[in-house]
């Protein structure tokens, strides 16, 4: 059920530091752990608590994970402080067998128990760090590394983020909303093929018409006799979705030309839907794309 967000979690968190501070017993989660650069475990004493925003510095930590049954009254108040200065997520293992204590999942941004398995915790892994990662792709250093992973990290937001819209428009839900979402990954797409190496012309310049396509879009217009056309719109947005992990992710590209003229026809196909549609009372015509 979580498998995609484990594969994406990869990504991002092979440039991360994990500290997990208080008890070792969570190998059923190593799969998860080893995914980070690093990963720093120290049992959670009055020594290393006092030092606590010093093994962060030091260590570069992202991620801390709280997994002790003592000091938890301490801890939450050296969070507290750490906070204030680093920008850290922190995840709150809570013990199954204790009653819950409060202010640390209110201080955590997320909390698990011990039985989790490796998915579901992915899963929460990876919904607490792609925003940050998103926004950290704009200020990374343009070394050969970086450069690809930052490149790498966009691509799978935007095909996860076309993937859900799809899932949603075929669900009805066409709001003003959900139009403007797609044509913001429409042109964070073009400005990607701007910036980074893509070899097919053909498939730049559809890309580009889709979005001035998108920008004429008038949902005031809408209704629900035109509702295949938005289907033909979830079925493009899919397949672009589908051509950024098969190209960028994948590096497949034996179906380059495939996808050219794919494209290229299915946009024509979507306008033609678009327009003309006659009503029965005035005899007007409706034009999404003018």
């Amino acid at each position: 059920m979580f498998e995609q967000e484990k594969i994406n979690l990869k990504f991002i968190a092979k440039n991360k530091n994990l500290l997990l501070f208080g008890e070792d017993n969570l190998k059923h989660l190593n799969g998860l752990f080893n995914m980070f650069n690093d990963i720093l475990i120290q049992e959670s004493t009055p020594y290393t608590l006092s030092n606590l925003n010093t093994t962060i510095l030091n260590n570069n930590i992202d991620v801390i994970i709280i997994n002790s049954k003592e000091n938890k009254e301490e801890i939450c108040l050296y969070l507290l402080e750490i906070l204030k200065y680093e920008d850290i997520k922190v995840l709150y293992c809570q013990n199954e067998e204790e009653e819950v204590h409060f202010e640390m999942l209110n201080l955590s941004n997320t909390s698990f128990t011990k039985s989790i398995n490796e998915e579901l915790l992915s899963y929460k892994m990876y919904s607490l760090l792609q925003e940050k990662a998103f926004d950290e792709t704009k200020t990374l250093e343009d070394t050969s590394n970086t450069y690809v992973d930052s490149f790498e990290i966009q691509i799978i937001f935007i095909r996860d983020e076309l993937h859900h819209l799809s899932k949603i428009i075929d669900e009805g839900d066409i709001s003003e909303s959900n139009i403007h979402k797609v044509k913001q990954s429409i042109n964070r797409i073009n400005k990607i093929f701007e910036n980074y190496l893509m070899y097919s012309k053909k498939i730049k310049n559809s890309m580009k018409y889709f979005a001035a396509m998108l920008n004429k879009v008038d949902l005031k217009k809408a209704s629900v006799d035109n509702i295949e056309s938005f289907t033909y719109l979830s079925r493009i947005i899919e397949d672009i979705a589908i051509f950024l992990d098969n190209y960028f992710i994948k590096r497949n590209f034996t179906d380059l030309y495939v996808v050219e003229d794919s494209l290229e026809n299915s946009l024509k196909f979507l306008k033609n839907s678009f327009k003309a549609k006659e009503t029965s009372t005035d005899d007007s015509s409706l034009e999404f794309f003018e």
